[in-house]
């Protein structure tokens, strides 16, 4: 009940600080950044070696005075940037290797989420459950406070590990107020038509689903097989096509909420209709914006601090005018963030289907430092692996049997158990030879667009 008290308060604070103008913002993000070095000086091993060693001092230092932190950075400093004796990078590998459940909390105490989407290194974050939940209000700018009770909220997305986009979406559950809301995840890996009927049996008050998922949701609903009247819509976890938003609003008759979201920082950014187009929440969050990337100084996880924390996103600002709401925070002109095509294959039954990229990013085994899927034919892929250097006592064929055996639930729950792949072991997982950008799901060779089916009416586009 303290957390949901707390909950009140803090969106008390987030509507006062939406009334800010811009120095007053910045003003109250240096006091808190000032009283966050203090937190780090003193339990933070890795922040109070560079304190000393650059002299700096909380009361005068800004994020610009620390070093980029890439997330190489992160975890090959894990141990020494966390703040708890209970959190240490062994301990959260073994966690993530035995817990599917997003709702599992470490030690009951800890949410962990990771992600390894835009360069298929794996990266670990941990959140005290009132850091996380803290962070988790800024949901409320945009989702109705009144309706009914309890409120239905579905998510159709990667929901079979800690993934940040279903950590978010099961927060409701660590505050144990059901009786106000009901969550249910749908998995993006199960057949798209089960994903359908769910939704229709659910008749969900609110709807969530990664941006890519969207414009398939609407067509669904128009064409009458989905029959469902959300009435909240919010998008994240990869971009959101503009058209594929005039659809939705038009077909299911409500606005639909964009939410430009991290592993490492929650939730960076909200589009809404008060928000004027997407604005970059600068509440908890220190924000410079480069030519292509960001660095993100997180103000409210001292569980695990971030300062000037690198994401490859690039960002442009739009020019600087006088808005209604938000006043002291910048606005996001464009947004461009890395961008994967989906797995497509032929199922059991001779259909085209495909594994959302949201899914492959879910994979964990430990000893496995970055990987990638490359398509070798209509049914059939090879898995690429990068071990940790040194191995750290993890045995090869351990870490291939526990890859085959993901891939092999994986496949049975789509509906592909028709499907060949192999695990291939690398010492470095190679960027695109024409973009020169990672993927993380490629093709192996040049292959026919899938074939549209009766089983699959999805249009394609690429997502993150």
């Amino acid at each position: 009940m303290s957390l949901t008290l707390s909950i009140l308060f803090w969106e008390l604070e987030l509507y006062c600080n939406s009334r800010r103008d811009r120095e007053s913002v910045r003003r109250r993000n240096r006091k808190k950044f000032a009283n966050l070095l203090r937190f780090v000086q003193q339990h933070s091993p890795y922040y109070a070696r560079i304190m000393r060693e650059r002299r700096l001092r909380p009361e005068t230092a800004t994020p610009e005075d620390f070093p980029v932190m890439s997330k190489n950075d992160l975890i090959e400093n894990f141990d020494e940037i966390v703040t708890s004796p209970e959190v240490s990078l062994s301990k959260v590998e073994a966690f993530l290797a035995r817990s599917r459940n997003p709702g599992d909390l470490l030690d009951g105490r800890y949410v962990i989420v990771h992600s390894s989407g835009t360069s298929g290194r794996v990266c670990y974050c941990a959140y005290s459950k009132r850091e996380w939940i803290k962070g988790y209000t800024s949901f409320f700018r945009a989702i109705p406070v009144f309706g009914p009770i309890p409120r239905r909220t579905a998510f159709v997305g990667a929901v079979d590990g800690h993934f940040a986009a279903v950590s978010l979406a099961q927060t409701l559950h660590w505050l144990k107020i059901g009786i106000f809301g009901r969550t249910r995840v749908f998995d993006v890996n199960l057949p798209w038509n089960e994903i359908v009927d769910g939704l229709n049996r659910m008749k969900p008050h609110n709807l969530s689903c990664y941006g890519s998922l969207l414009g398939e949701l609407a067509a669904e609903q128009e064409k009458g097989t989905l029959n469902i009247q959300p009435r909240c819509i919010t998008c994240g976890g990869d971009p959101l096509p503009a058209s594929d938003r005039r659809t939705a609003e038009r077909v299911f008759g409500r606005p639909v909420l964009d939410i430009y979201a991290t592993t490492e920082t929650m939730i960076l950014g909200i589009s809404e209709p008060k928000s004027q187009g997407m604005v970059l929440l600068e509440d908890d969050l220190w924000t410079e914006v480069q030519p292509d990337r960001l660095l993100v100084t997180n103000l409210f996880n001292r569980t695990t601090p971030l300062i000037r924390y690198a994401i490859p996103d690039a960002l442009r600002l739009a020019s600087p005018k006088k808005y209604d709401f938000y006043r002291g925070y910048r606005r996001i002109q464009t947004l461009a963030g890395r961008n994967e095509d989906r797995l497509y294959l032929v199922n059991e039954a001779g259909n085209e289907d495909f594994i959302h990229p949201n899914a492959v990013v879910e994979f964990f085994v430990p000893g496995i430092t970055a990987f990638q899927v490359i398509r070798t034919g209509q049914s059939e892929f090879v898995f690429r692996v990068k071990l940790e250097d040194g191995q750290n006592g993890h045995d090869p064929s351990s870490i291939e049997q526990e890859t085959r055996a993901w891939w092999n639930a994986k496949l049975a729950t789509k509906r592909m158990r028709n499907v060949r792949f192999d695990v291939e072991f690398v010492d470095q997982i190679k960027n695109d030879p024409q973009t020169r950008k990672f993927r993380l799901v490629s093709d192996h060779r040049s292959i026919p667009a899938p074939v549209s089916s009766d089983s699959l009416t999805a249009p394609q586009f690429t997502t993150c």
